[in-house]
């Protein structure tokens, strides 16, 4: 009796396993119940603005799985200015919008809905904007606090990105920059030209190794506009670490000797006239840019801002290339020797990088 029983717990048992593989069969789902989506493929597409010169028909995308034919879509409300239709393959609604000849807005709201139960059915909203609309454009970001209309906002060195909301109550926002410079260099990018009301943008500076920049954008409501708020970037340029100076392609170390003549007297029909003949050219590899600083003679005082009025010898850096800079005495020394450090500093800082002891001849 024992193994006539466990024989037919064993064909029970196959007899349950052959019964749900049918039903998996017959469901076409593996078994599993089918989850149905209804929704708008953009969620932005809730709320669809037109300006009161828009008349070209468009189509609002679905995501969904569910077929054409338990689809429908119809007005929400009495309105004969908008029309709807669903596509064939269910997967989206043309809309077609007529045309707005009065001072007020149009608003048409129309509902997709389904015959599978269960499933909500889907809203959006197209707005035709009337005839006296004054459009607007707007800027808003956690990175910055815009004004109205021009706005500048300063920022470091670094590489980073800046994300700016636009609000319209157009159809669309666009965005153009003010940049002249060769493409290659361009040291800016953005991730959108366009957008709806609400959408944001985000904008890439590169890293800044050589001097202060700056760039403007402008948003607008029309494609080719030119009246919008404008944002101007100002970026400062990220200072170095570290300096290596080189003298003839021979890198140098700090504390590197200048001896410069007194010059000589020369005549000219302006008068008599101290000359002197100096320039000299260096290179120059750093992690950041630099800014060129003068110090008294063997110490660490600062005479930068006084040396704009009373100096006699200068850095300057090269307009062409910024991997260069010279040094040069502009005027010839009529009295007792003299002496001045210039020191190579981060740009904006006052860390000591390297430092050039400059020594004019007496006359």
């Amino acid at each position: 009796m024992k193994t006539n029983r466990t024989i037919l717990f064993a064909a029970a048992a196959l007899f349950a396993v052959t019964a749900v593989s049918c039903n998996k069969e017959e469901n076409g789902n593996n078994g599993e119940e089918t989850v149905y989506t209804l929704e708008l493929a953009d969620p932005l597409d809730k709320e669809i603005i037109l300006n009161d010169d828009q008349a070209e028909a468009f189509d609002v995308e679905l995501n969904t799985n569910i077929d054409a034919d338990q689809l429908s879509v119809e007005s929400k409300e009495e309105q004969d200015w908008c029309a709807a239709s669903l596509a064939s393959d269910g997967k989206s609604v043309k809309v077609t919008p007529g045309s707005n000849f009065t001072e007020n807005d149009l608003t048409a709201t129309f509902v997709i809905s389904t015959t599978v139960e269960g499933v909500t059915p889907v809203e959006f909203t197209v707005i035709r904007r009337g005839t006296t609309t004054e459009y607007y454009v707007k800027i808003e970001s956690e990175d910055f606090t815009p004004d109205e209309m021009y706005t500048t906002y300063e920022t470091g060195g670094e590489a980073q990105d800046i994300t700016v909301t636009v609000l319209t109550n157009a159809a669309q926002w666009y965005l153009s920059d003010m940049y002249w410079g060769e493409e290659a260099d361009r040291w800016f990018s953005y991730d959108k030209v366009s957008g709806r009301n609400g959408e944001t943008v985000t904008i890439h500076l590169n890293e800044n190794k050589s001097s202060e920049r700056n760039i403007s954008f402008m948003f607008t409501y029309e494609e080719d506009g030119y009246m919008g708020p404008t944002l101007t970037i100002m970026q400062t340029a990220k200072g170095a670490s570290s300096v290596t100076v080189s003298k003839d392609n021979q890198e140098i170390t700090t504390d590197y000797p200048i001896s410069i003549s007194a010059g000589e007297t020369v005549s000219t029909e302006h008068g008599t006239i101290m000359r002197v003949d100096y320039m000299e050219e260096f290179s120059y590899t750093s992690d950041g840019a630099i800014d060129f600083k003068y110090y008294e003679a063997g110490t660490d005082t600062d005479i930068t801002e006084e040396w704009y009025e009373t100096g006699w010898v200068w850095a300057s850096p090269d307009m062409e290339d910024d991997s260069k800079f010279t040094i040069s005495c502009q005027q010839g020394n009529s009295g007792a020797a003299r002496s001045v450090d210039i020191v190579i500093v981060p740009a904006g800082g006052t860390n000591e990088l390297f430092r050039f002891k400059v020594t004019q001849a007496g006359a």
